[in-house]
């Protein structure tokens, strides 16, 4: 077990607020960093090394931060990692409007982490980089601020060193509000996306939705909404997946404890 700190980090740049890891790789986000302007954001990225006597520890490897940091910008506020390849998203990016977001990739070389691309949102509020997920060379970016709230998800593919957008997902029943985006998670031809506000069996009930790869398309498999699905639980406000699982998370379900004794 080990507990990593920053020993220059203060409580206000969030350390700890996003984590990731693949083998012996770990990820940090401290999306308050200011390092580089008020907020703008940093990640830590360290390796687990064994010692003479076989123990692991953790050396932090880098500190990672955006090529163009800004104020604000919450770099960290999101990330993901697999292999030599970490994803970081910045909802708080303004490219192209306020709030538009963006994602980074970083492509390890070496022991060496570099900026590789840069990704960004459309518009004012699409807040896109708030959630995102990598499996090998593709990754997803959810954008739940889209079009109103009824939010977005993009898919990337790399080529190379260049990363191109393969596929926009939305939800075949997209409502304004629904969050569709808010949490996304990937594994080989499969995209689960979470809307937590979705409304379908009473306000802010939520749901999941799933997307396959079939030739060059993403296509909508399914919807999920839990058994028990009740006004408010938020079902949907966090998505993961491995093979032919997923899991979805209801943080405001109101399930009765057990009575005791």
């Amino acid at each position: 077990m080990a507990k990593l700190i920053d020993p220059v980090s203060s409580s206000e740049n969030e350390f700890g607020y996003s984590v990731a890891i693949t083998e012996k790789t770990v990820v940090v986000g401290s999306r308050q960093d200011d390092r580089r302007g008020i907020n703008t954001g940093s990640v830590y990225v360290y390796a687990s090394l064994a010692d003479d006597k076989g123990e692991i520890r953790w050396d932090k490897q880098s500190v990672l931060t955006a090529d163009d940091a800004a104020m604000g910008a919450q770099f960290g506020h999101a990330v993901a990692v697999d292999k030599d390849t970490i994803l970081v998203g910045a909802y708080g990016m303004d490219d192209t409007g306020i709030d538009s977001g963006a994602a980074y990739l970083f492509a390890r070389t070496s022991g060496v982490w570099k900026q590789q691309a840069k990704v960004t949102g459309q518009g004012t509020g699409d807040l896109f980089g708030y959630s995102l997920a990598i499996d090998g060379d593709m990754v997803v970016v959810g954008a739940h601020g889209m079009d109103q709230e009824a939010g977005a998800a993009f898919v990337f593919v790399r080529d190379n060193v260049t990363w191109r957008q393969q596929a926009k997902l939305e939800a075949n029943d997209s409502t304004p509000g629904d969050a569709f985006g808010y949490s996304v998670a990937i594994h080989q031809q499969t995209v689960i996306v979470g809307a937590p506000k979705n409304d379908v069996v009473g306000t802010d009930a939520g749901a999941a939705y799933v997307f396959v790869k079939q030739g060059d398309q993403w296509i909508q498999q399914a919807k999920l909404i839990a058994a028990d699905a009740a006004i408010g639980d938020q079902f949907g406000i966090a998505v993961a997946t491995e093979k032919d699982t997923a899991i979805i998370g209801a943080w405001l379900d109101d399930i009765a404890e057990p009575e005791i004794g």
